[in-house]
């Protein structure tokens, strides 16, 4: 039989491996979804005329995308039980899509000599180029049934529906109070200086994101309106990183925050996802790359200088906090 102590530092390990393991998917989950908006942002680029391209282009756009699409939905499946069933399904539909595209363009005389959004006497490779960019996002009423995008909506969704505050042993939780909320802190690496279940300050937190977060509150704690509430909610710090997620397990109320500010432009990002019931759903900064999906909205920030992120997040602390 194990102590009580061994036992309460066993669990303590395994939820913080818990942890660690899931915000390596959801980083995972994120890389697949920037990875998929970025192909569709290169078709849309060529599609504009400035390039010379072929059919392979187009071809092999459309499997870029759906290796994509396959990896993001695995990365649902892992972060969101029961999810897998809906998903595949639309996955199913999806692939019969791409295998249409493939047929399309190995005989010509199915390309319509009118493309998509009125787009006349192009190439049949820009015709074809702008029917696959079509179904990315569904602009065009000649596309049946969901578009691409559609995966990358749901999956979100489903994973935020089963987000909310895990089941963490007191072990391994400080306690922070940040403007009326209390922020369960759980450090990415031992704090031995720290006792369990004590309450700490922001500088012994000591997590960029968190304090970039924290300036923007100071800012709008000066002005006058009202004020966002109070909640209780989880943070999984780092010096360069922060995962905060709100602990209501409810996907219309949920608010998640991933950022890196290391000063490695490769490294850092920051995204968001807000709820439609949440204060941040119509407050997302301008400068993010926004998807809209069916229960909230999606907010990304990658490839700006540091400078540029460091804004951003005290932007969005001004909302948050």
């Amino acid at each position: 039989m194990w102590p009580i102590d061994a036992w309460q530092g066993r669990r303590a390990r395994s939820c913080l491996e818990d942890l660690q393991i899931e915000s390596l998917r959801f980083r995972s989950l994120l890389e697949n979804s920037r990875g998929l908006l970025d192909l569709f942002a290169d078709g849309e680029e060529k599609s504009r005329g400035d390039y010379i391209i072929d059919m392979h282009y187009v071809t092999s756009l459309v499997d870029q995308t759906m290796e994509r699409a396959g990896c993001l939905i695995f990365d649902v499946c892992v972060l969101a039980a029961g999810a897998g069933e809906v998903l595949f399904s639309l996955l199913d539909e999806q692939k019969a899509k791409a295998d249409a595209f493939h047929r399309a363009s190995r005989d010509r005389k199915t390309l319509a000599a009118v493309g998509v959004n009125g787009a006349k006497n192009l190439e049949p490779e820009y015709r074809l180029l702008n029917q696959v960019l079509a179904w990315f996002r569904g602009v065009s009423a000649e596309c049946e049934g969901p578009p691409l995008i559609s995966l990358l909506q749901a999956g979100f969704d489903q994973v935020m529906a089963q987000s909310g505050f895990p089941d963490v042993p007191e072990k391994c939780l400080r306690k922070l109070l940040l403007s009326g909320h209390e922020l369960g802190v759980v450090f990415r690496e031992n704090h031995p200086g720290l006792a369990p279940q004590c309450e700490v300050s922001l500088a012994e937190v000591n997590c960029r994101p968190l304090g970039l977060m924290a300036q923007g509150r100071e800012v709008e704690a000066n002005r006058e309106g009202p004020k966002p509430r109070a909640g209780k909610w989880l943070a999984v710090v780092g010096g360069d990183s922060l995962i905060l997620r709100s602990g209501n397990g409810n996907a219309d109320h949920a608010l998640r925050v991933e950022a890196t500010v290391s000063g490695h432009v490769d490294a850092d990002f920051l995204f968001l996802y807000a709820g439609r019931r949440h204060d941040l759903y119509h407050r997302l900064p301008a400068e993010l790359k926004i998807e809209e999906t069916t229960r909230g909205r999606l907010g990304w920030a990658y490839d700006i200088t540091e400078k540029e992120l460091e804004e951003t997040l005290i932007r969005v602390g001004q909302v948050v906090l």
